[in-house]
This record gives structure tokens, sequence and C-alpha cells, in this order.
């Protein structure tokens, strides 16, 4: 055998097993961010299950009667300040327009860590 043809063997093998290495370590990588995104964005514990069935029932009264205003007070102040309550009906017209109706829920957070508000 050549050494040229000695070296691209070399070379392939070499692409061959970075590959898998690389396609291992990335599928344990992404499980482990996948699991530690989800501890990181459970909800806090002040919202019980009474809690959240209450919030739902308001959202989803609020969302099928198209109250846009209520939806909208329903932000506490510091997601209010970030928008208006014209462009957050805009984006509940739109919901409202592909969805139709609310008829079951799920809850979850994000965000900063030990903000309940």
């Amino acid at each position: 055998m050549k050494a040229s043809q000695s070296v691209i063997i070399i070379l392939l093998v070499a692409n061959l097993v970075a590959t898998v290495w690389f396609g291992l370590n990335d599928r344990v990588t992404s499980t482990l961010s996948v699991s530690e995104k989800a501890a990181e964005h459970e909800l806090p514990s002040v919202v019980n299950s009474e809690e959240r069935s209450r919030l739902y029932a308001q959202f989803a009264k609020a969302f099928n009667a198209q109250d846009y205003s209520a939806l909208y007070n329903m932000f506490g102040p510091a997601a209010r300040a970030q928008f208006s309550r014209e462009s957050a009906d805009a984006e509940f017209i739109k919901l409202n327009k592909y969805f139709g109706s609310v008829k079951d829920g799920a809850f979850t957070c994000s965000g900063q860590q030990n903000r309940t508000h």
C-alpha cells in the first residue's frame, strides 16, 4: 500500500471516530441539559394545586369570553411595564383567532429563580 493511501485511510478512520465520539457526547449533554432545564423551570412551591386551578379558571374564563382587559390585568406590574395593553390585546386576538377557546391547560415557570409574580 502506498503511503498516501495509508494516510487517507487513517484520516477516514479518525473522522469516523470523531463523528461517533462527538455524537455520543452531544447526546449525553443534551439529556443533561433537558433535565437541568426542567429542574430550573419548576413552579415555585407557593403555586400549589389550588392556586393553579384558580389561575387556570380565571384565565380560561377571560380568554373564552375575549375579555382581554382581564387577561392583561392577570400580569404583574413588572410584566405590564414591558408591553402596553394594546400590544397585549393584539396578541390575545391572534391567539383567539388561532385557538378559539381554552379547554385544558398546564403550568410551567421560566425566568428568574424565586420570582413568583
